[in-house]
């Protein structure tokens, strides 16, 4: 992290910068001055904000009935900064799928219906 700090001292003001943070960068910063009349001390706590990490899997369907079905994932690890306010969960018809969105599915969970198959996608959203 020190190569992405800069210090930089002018007559009035000091101007600490974090370049390219991270959200291992989040935490309490401790600032120190010291000078001849003495030492002062503060802190600050340092929020990087950046976007929720995937829900955690593996996504179970626990209960299909024929017009609804019920599904359990866990929440993320990290829910990049801001409280999570919502999950969107994607249905997606397994035969007209584009082959580029294959790759986009995190985990796939197939459910048959009416001679198709289905994947499912969980995703979140934030306040921020």
């Amino acid at each position: 992290m020190l190569h992405r700090i800069t210090i930089d001292k002018y007559e009035r003001n000091t101007v600490l910068t974090i370049r390219k943070t991270e959200r291992s960068d989040t935490g309490k910063y401790k600032l120190v001055l010291k000078n001849s009349s003495g030492t002062k001390e503060t802190s600050a706590d340092g929020v990087v904000l950046g976007k929720p990490a995937r829900p955690e899997g593996p996504i179970q369907v626990v209960d299909v009935r024929a017009k609804k079905a019920t599904i359990k994932w866990k929440k993320p690890a990290d829910d990049g900064g801001s409280p999570i306010s919502h999950y969107a969960l994607e249905k997606m018809d397994m035969v007209r799928m584009l082959p580029i969105l294959r790759d986009i599915l995190h985990r796939i969970r197939k459910t048959y219906n009416h001679s198709r198959w289905y994947g499912n996608r969980v995703k979140n959203g934030s306040k921020s």
